[in-house]
């Protein structure tokens, strides 16, 4: 706590505090994967022919499966990840919280307008 009796910034958003600590290794990680993408390897994920739905098939702009092959019922596709997922990624290898951090900037949100009422 301040000498005012507050909470200091990083007491308000914890999780925010935690990632002002590694944002750049964060930041360089996923510069990389980014930069890897352009070069055309491509992230992504297998997924067995009877889990694909209509929401994850060939059709959906988000989740496109490329056919790895013609095995019959275990036919296996990939599923290129999206730059969200790979947002994602990173943040959970470094122990990042998104949906924390959204919370906290709702709340600083709210506070700023309390602040300035």
């Amino acid at each position: 706590m301040t000498d005012t009796g507050q909470k200091s910034l990083d007491e308000r958003y914890p999780e925010h505090a935690k990632q002002s600590k590694i944002i750049d290794k964060s930041q360089a990680v996923f510069e990389f994967l980014e930069w890897a993408q352009e070069k055309e390897f491509l992230f992504g994920q297998e997924i067995k022919s009877e889990r694909l739905t209509a929401s994850e098939g060939a059709d959906s702009a988000e989740r496109h499966a490329v056919s790895l092959g013609n095995l019959a019922q275990d036919s296996m596709f990939f599923r290129e990840v999206s730059r969200s997922e790979l947002e994602k990624l990173v943040a959970e290898h470094f122990g990042i919280n998104l949906t924390v951090i959204e919370a906290e900037k709702q709340q600083m949100l709210e506070d700023l307008r309390s602040a300035n009422r």
